[in-house]
């Protein structure tokens, strides 16, 4: 009976020690490191990407801060871009390189409005947007952009504020853009 007990944790051991040392052997075979800096144990630094649900309306200042698109949408798992209406969905694939695997997490809308319904249906921890490349600017008088720019603001600090989250409103420069969508990218 002894000797039963004795077999079955000896070999319970060395299946064990089988499974560590497979991987191990996995860990150096998929590893993008090189096997000297692994075997020093030194690491690369590399970006840490989110976990978290984040969905960006891409406007024209968040084109304007020149993002990684490809490299955001391939490192992480739960970016969605939406696409402000004045940007087409295929131009900006293939400005960005997007593969066309990942494009499924580009949504294209048709109306400023439709942005934010789009938003409001992917239920995201965190939604980014620039409120003012909505907006229409303030040189312009005619009472159908003040109407527009009533209704807007009047719907994304009535409606939207129930349905998201958490609404990150970028501010106006690109300096403080890139700072701030990167704090939600990048942990």
């Amino acid at each position: 009976m002894k000797s039963t007990k004795r077999n079955t944790f000896f070999g319970l051991a060395a299946l064990g020690a089988l499974g560590l040392g497979y991987s191990v052997y996995k860990s150096f075979i998929t590893s993008d490191k090189p096997s000297s800096l692994i075997n020093l144990g030194i690491n690369q630094e590399r970006k840490s990407y989110t976990r978290q649900k984040v969905a960006i309306i891409v406007s024209e200042s968040i084109l304007a801060i020149q993002l990684p698109i490809q490299e955001i949408l391939k490192n992480t798992k739960d970016v969605v871009f939406v696409l402000a209406p004045t940007i087409a969905k295929d131009e900006f694939l293939r400005e960005n390189e997007v593969d066309s695997g990942l494009s499924f997490k580009v949504i294209e809308t048709g109306t400023a409005i439709g942005c934010f319904h789009v938003l409001k249906h992917i239920k995201a921890t965190y939604n980014i947007f620039n409120l003012h490349d909505f907006l229409p600017s303030s040189t312009k008088t005619s009472s159908d952009n003040e109407q527009l720019t009533f209704d807007l603001e009047e719907y994304v600090n009535l409606h939207l504020n129930n349905f998201l989250q958490n609404v990150v409103e970028l501010p106006s420069d690109s300096t403080s853009i890139q700072e701030t969508v990167n704090q939600y990218i990048y942990n």
